[in-house]
């Protein structure tokens, strides 16, 4: 089922050659894509160390339900990046039960992760995954909205920071953070649900503006990329008040949230493995 007009897929193709260097897109209708597409595309993420996998059915679902934006290229997906809510009304809404409260003891701010952002080969250093990733943004984009991106090392630092982020010292933002990062979910296995990221420590150092800032080792960390601090210090305090100021009893109550909403939509968290 499509959404409504307003969150339609969101579809572009190249304005003008191929070959130019700074690329330009164009809107297009939404094509009907074979599932075969979708596979390719999912494979093409998988192969990413940098990217979070996730089968074929979720993104196409993130697309159709006006969740990503993607480029078409000779009829196929070239280029495609993705939004998750992860803080939204249905968590809110399981996140007050869990605690035993009313919804209005919850934080009202909608938090979107960003996901997935890949560009085919031949087309990357040209602005592409920027160009996608504006109108998408520009869709949720509202004062009480936050969007937090997480990177692996370098990853799509150099786009986030294009689009005005800054990275946030994990020890300002642990509740904030805890939200996509959390090694709490599904453990009876004796392995915790989500996409396992081994070696990289999290970023605590001074605030990044600026990606090319001179004489820092990209490599050696994790980063967490927020689009707003004023909102995301304003809703990690939130969080902190009502789980006591304990942030491991609050990653373990969110690991509850995003096992009964989160994963059946296809959504995994960050699992950091030292």
């Amino acid at each position: 089922m499509m959404p409504s007009d307003n969150l339609r897929p969101l579809t572009y193709a190249l304005n003008g050659s191929p070959d130019a260097g700074e690329t330009a897109l164009v809107a297009v209708a939404p094509p009907a894509f074979a599932q075969a597409a979708w596979e390719r595309l999912a494979a093409n993420v998988a192969r990413e160390p940098s990217l979070t996998p996730f089968p074929a059915e979720t993104l196409r679902e993130r697309w159709e339900q006006g969740h990503a934006a993607l480029l078409l290229q000779d009829h196929e997906i070239a280029a495609y990046v993705s939004l998750a809510p992860v803080f939204s009304e249905a968590t809110r809404q399981e996140l007050a039960s869990v605690l035993g409260v009313s919804g209005g003891h919850v934080p009202p701010i909608k938090v979107y992760e960003s996901l997935t952002g890949w560009t085919a080969p031949a087309l990357r250093k040209r602005n592409v995954s920027l160009h996608l990733r504006q109108p998408l943004l520009a869709r949720f984009d509202r004062p009480e909205c936050l969007f937090i991106g997480f990177t692996a090392g370098l990853g799509a630092s150099p786009v986030l920071a294009k689009l005005g982020w800054q990275v946030m010292p994990w020890s300002q933002i642990a509740y904030v953070g805890s939200i996509i990062e959390n090694s709490t979910v599904d453990c009876e296995s004796g392995t915790p649900r989500g996409w396992h990221v081994h070696g990289l420590t999290p970023y605590d150092g001074p605030p990044i503006r600026s990606f090319g800032e001179p004489g820092h080792d990209w490599g050696s960390h994790c980063y967490f990329w927020i689009s707003n601090a004023e909102v995301a210090l304003a809703l990690d305090r939130r969080l902190a008040a009502i789980t006591g100021g304990d942030v491991c009893r609050w990653r373990g109550i969110w690991g509850q949230v995003v096992e009964s909403v989160l994963l059946d939509g296809g959504w995994v968290p960050i699992v950091l493995d030292g």
